[in-house]
């Protein structure tokens, strides 16, 4: 649903009134030399440039004495010849304040000559490779999934392929890709770096091919005839109109050039069966054996065309020899010694944790600062093992139940990715999450999963009717749960495990996803408003100031709490707080709604003890 701030220029966490600079653009994040054929990127130009005057700024600034304290602070040898020298200099038999300014005069000299060779060779590199002057100095850094740089609530059928790229006034850049991916969804989505929400959205349905084939997302006859995916060129420019086919905004109104990243999103690869896969092309580095994280399909290949340049050349950008894939474990290992949960609607009674059936909708302008993805939707539940405990330790179980909305078979069986009006949502899947930072997502349960556990099940031509039970469960318990439980043939999750000790985490919840919902895809006005979507409960026209405000008579509305006579105020500039309460989301989504119960008690009992909170 939303992310941690990503460090995607260093090791070091984001701050926004911190600049940091990487050690990818010295060298490779791994360490190991180029592969190659491809360039090791430069420092952005104004980095040497500052140092170099920070240095002589401060050399002219006052005169530099020996520091006598930094003898001291070494070995016991350095010490003691630090102190004979500074005896014999008290002496005046050698040395003098003159010669410890010559000392200090010198070393500044040796390092200038230090810092403007670097910088002369820099300057060299960015004369031969001008398109890595500012970032991206390679393409495709950063990979985000559930095990990777502190992504928040991530799920675990996806990944996230991110850079951060530096536009300039007149810039432009554009991916070139051999081949559509081969999944269930893709998108591509531009973000603001002030406030990590996104400009726009490019999906899978959007984007025109140009080379190799058709998109087998948008078109369903080559989806039935089974062709294999095709080529597209997506351009990337300031304001998006430049009149480019498949062109994305990347910077706000508000600013000529600044950062902004890009994140292409991949869920649910397809199986390797079944059509021709693309081309590998250019997969190395790569290989086939990462295939899978795109797709099936060659990376995306990034190419810029610099405004100062004054050539209109477009100048590929190499990939990255590296790419970060683990997140650092740090805040994870903070947050369960000091958890600062964030509690929905300050703690409002009809989402207090533990109790049934709290199941609420976020907020849309919940969102900001999360690089949330317009395409997907959520409702949540909390809960607080800590205050159930069987003995010393805490013991939550949860029970959900509900309707699986129908979802594509895949691409190329049915029902079709490329047929909307065949399914209700894209995508669904339910997470076991941790509610404080830096926001894990410990399991998650696809739609594919939940069908298969039930389908199969049945005999051959019986159809499923789509009713679901899902079972999540203490993470010490292993295998032998209670007869309660298993006597009703669930799909089973556990909760998130505490990084110290292997048991429940404090602050944990239950996150139900859903994915480009119908309503997305062929629009309203087509009779797609179905109770199936999560989107369709509040939607984001309603809160975003695109209409008027609810007006009189809605306090008397909510205070009678006939969710018929809260509809028609729910879609307003700023939609009542009571609109994304249980009871209202209940109402809308009908048999779709999850419906959550909390439990209590140890595997050894026949039946656990329902909490009524």
């Amino acid at each position: 649903m939303r992310f941690l701030i990503i460090p995607l220029t260093s090791c070091t966490p984001y701050s926004p009134s911190v600049k940091v600079i990487s050690r990818a653009s010295v060298s490779d994040l791994s360490g190991e030399p180029a592969a190659p054929g491809q360039i090791t990127p430069p420092l952005p130009r104004g980095f040497f440039h500052s140092s170099l005057h920070f240095l002589f700024v401060h050399a002219m600034a006052r005169p530099l004495l020996v520091d006598e304290e930094s003898h001291v602070n070494r070995s016991t040898n350095n010490r003691s010849v630090s102190h004979e020298c500074q005896s014999k200099c008290s002496n005046g038999t050698t040395g003098s304040p003159r010669s410890s300014q010559y000392l200090a005069r010198r070393s500044q000299v040796l390092w200038t000559v230090v810092f403007a060779s670097v910088a002369l060779f820099i300057k060299r590199l960015q004369q031969d490779s001008p398109a890595l002057i500012n970032p991206p100095y390679c393409a495709w850094r950063f990979v985000g999934n559930h095990d990777a740089w502190n992504v928040a609530f991530p799920d675990m059928r996806s990944l996230y392929h991110v850079m951060q790229i530096q536009m300039s006034k007149g810039d432009e850049f554009k991916l070139v890709a051999e081949s559509f991916p081969y999944a269930r969804y893709c998108s591509y989505q531009t973000y603001d770096l002030r406030t990590l929400m996104s400009h726009q959205s490019l999906r899978d349905v959007d984007i025109v091919p140009d080379a190799n084939g058709p998109n087998c997302y948008a078109n369903l006859t080559a989806a039935q005839e089974g062709l294999r995916q095709g080529g597209y060129t997506l351009y990337m420019t300031a304001r998006g109109d430049q009149n480019y086919t498949n062109e994305l905004r990347a910077l706000p109104d508000s600013i000529e050039s600044g950062q902004f990243d890009l994140f292409f999103r991949i869920y649910v690869e397809e199986a390797l069966q079944g059509p021709p896969q693309a081309p590998w092309g250019h997969l190395p580095p790569y290989g086939k054996d990462l295939a899978f994280e795109w797709g099936w399909a060659p990376p995306p290949r990034l190419y810029a065309k610099r405004a100062h340049l004054k050539d209109g050349e477009w100048r590929e950008v190499p990939f990255c020899q590296y790419r970060r894939r683990k997140g650092f474990k740090l805040l994870a290992y903070l947050s369960e010694i000091w958890p600062a949960p964030s509690p929905p609607f300050a703690g409002h009674p009809a989402v207090a944790p533990n109790k049934a059936n709290n199941v609420f909708l976020p907020k849309y302008t919940d969102r900001q600062g999360k690089f949330a993805s317009k395409d997907a939707n959520y409702v949540a539940s909390v809960a607080e093992p800590r205050h159930v405990r069987n003995g010393s330790e805490a013991m939550l179980w949860a029970r959900v139940t509900g309707t699986l909305p129908r979802v594509p078979g895949s691409l190329y069986t049915p029902p079709y990715v490329a047929n909307a009006t065949d399914y209700d949502v894209r995508y669904v899947s339910l997470s076991a999450v941790h509610r404080t930072i830096p926001f894990r997502n410990h399991a998650t349960v696809a739609d594919t999963q939940i069908t298969e556990h039930y389908q199969k099940r049945l005999p051959p031509g019986v159809e499923w009717d789509r009713k679901f039970t899902i079972w999540v469960v203490p993470p010490q318990v292993e295998s032998a749960y209670p007869r309660q439980v298993m006597d009703e043939n669930p799909v089973i999750m556990k909760w998130g495990a505490s990084l110290f000790g292997g048991g429940i985490v404090e602050y944990t919840g239950l996150l139900y996803r859903q994915v480009m919902a119908r309503s997305q895809v062929v629009g309203l006005e087509q009779g797609a408003l179905s109770a199936s979507g999560v989107v369709n409960i509040v939607p984001e026209a309603c809160q975003s100031g695109q209409v008027g405000p609810h007006g009189e008579g809605a306090d008397a509305a909510m205070k009678a709490g006939d969710p018929l006579e809260m509809e028609q105020f729910c879609c307003s500039t700023e939609a009542p707080m009571e609109c994304f309460l249980p009871e209202y989301v209940r109402y809308r989504m009908g048999p779709y709604y999850p419906q959550v119960e909390y439990f209590t008690g140890g595997p050894e009992d026949a039946a656990l003890t329902r909490l009524e909170h």
